[in-house]
């Protein structure tokens, strides 16, 4: 009895000790893998190569390698180059389909030309794998090339109500007479490096002075934003002006404000839109009815930014001349 006993544990420890054995014989690749068509994404080098930069109308030559490093081969493998709308496809191969050797490189070639300009990206990519790129930025005046998107240029922002501005001209702008025009700005929180320009309209002309303003500007007090009269808040609303703007520059002191002056002249007649805006660049539209300042930088944007004030319609005609805070009535 013990005999047997002792015999089956030997049987029992021997098929153990074959299966341990079976495990580790398919865990260090002795058993042949069978190949298959798709590629793992790990064992796979790729990489997307230009011989240059090329300019509108130019070619160049694209380049893309495969290296496998996985010890099996992989049957009916296959790579390609995907060209975007700016490329256009001159010669070459943009593709390769075989079989991928352990450790074997692979290397296809097409010539290129850049037919359009914009931001175009350029993939190679293996079966299964993954893709490379190389990305053109292609422009009239030449071509700049990166492996990363390039940073999108920043619209110029306009800060929305953290400005008062003021627009003033002392005298009649009639046609071909020199005026003096002023601005007043104020901001609701400090600017330690505010600017400020005035953006004239063709049908006026600068005569003298600089029509950009850097400086500090401290924050105005809260307790003069408050607009609680109520028959100041009707008269300056029936006047289409806004409330803060009166308040901030009838009653705020010269200390927490900044003026700068300028000389301009008539020089055609129509009606024109003189603005104060802090930004660097003009605006594509303001429209100023009265209260706030709506500012659009780009023909099919949206309101980027708006201020109070900062806004003046002038009326020219060859004999008078009209100012006012608010559009002429049609």
């Amino acid at each position: 009895m013990k005999k047997n006993t002792l015999k089956n544990r030997k049987t029992g420890f021997s098929i153990l000790i074959a299966v341990l054995i079976l495990i580790s014989i398919f865990a260090s690749g002795c058993v042949q893998k069978p190949t298959g068509g798709g590629a793992p994404r790990v064992p796979i080098s790729v990489g997307l190569d230009i011989s240059r930069a090329p300019a509108l109308g130019e070619t160049a030559e694209l380049t893309f390698t495969m290296t496998s490093l996985y010890r099996y081969t992989f049957s009916n493998f296959s790579g390609e180059i995907v060209l975007p709308e700016g490329l256009e496809y001159v010669s070459g191969n943009l593709s390769w389909e075989g079989d991928l050797l352990p450790n074997q490189t692979v290397q296809f070639k097409a010539l290129v030309k850049a037919v359009k300009t914009g931001e175009w990206f350029v993939y190679g990519r293996p079966a299964g794998g993954y893709s490379d790129q190389i990305v053109l930025l292609i422009s009239e005046s030449g071509t700049q090339m990166s492996k990363n998107p390039f940073p999108k240029a920043r619209k110029p922002e306009v800060p929305s109500r953290p400005y008062v501005i003021k627009l003033a001209i002392s005298g009649t702008p009639y046609l071909n007479n020199t005026v003096e025009l002023t601005a007043s700005v104020a901001s609701l929180v400090e600017q330690p490096d505010a600017n400020m320009n005035i953006f004239l309209p063709e049908g006026f002309k600068l005569v003298e002075g600089n029509t950009s303003w850097t400086g500090n500007l401290p924050a105005v007090p809260r307790e003069l934003i408050r607009a609680d009269d109520e028959t100041l808040s009707r008269e300056v609303i029936s006047k289409g002006r806004s409330p803060m703007d009166v308040v901030l520059f009838e009653r705020l002191p010269k200390d927490k404000q900044a003026e700068f002056k300028i000389k301009i002249k008539a020089v055609k007649t129509g009606e024109w839109k003189i603005v104060a805006l802090p930004i660097n660049e003009p605006p594509f539209d303001v429209t100023c009815p009265g209260l706030d300042t709506t500012v659009r930088m780009t023909e099919n944007g949206s309101r980027d930014g708006y201020t109070v004030g900062g806004c003046l319609h002038v009326r020219v005609s060859s004999d008078t001349a009209s100012v006012s805070e608010i559009p002429f009535p049609a």
